[in-house]
């Protein structure tokens, strides 16, 4: 594996990581309380999916352009 493909899966990886200890934080402390999971969540988890699934799509395009 390259560099650059190690570089983006570990990118991937630790977004999807940081974003799966928000979020289960975010609706632990939502249940500890009695409340309900706040929008802006909802919002930080669909940005930064999209965003994640650009990176990785970009990254798989760009690659087949080059020919490696």
């Amino acid at each position: 594996m390259k560099m650059k493909a190690k570089i983006v899966l570990l990118l991937a990886l630790g977004l999807i990581a940081t974003l799966l200890c928000i979020v289960g934080m975010e609706s632990y402390i939502a249940l500890a309380e009695g409340k309900e999971v706040s929008e802006s969540t909802h919002g930080l988890l669909q940005s930064a999916l999209t965003g994640t699934i650009g990176i990785v799509a970009g990254f798989i395009s760009g690659k087949g352009e080059t020919g490696e």
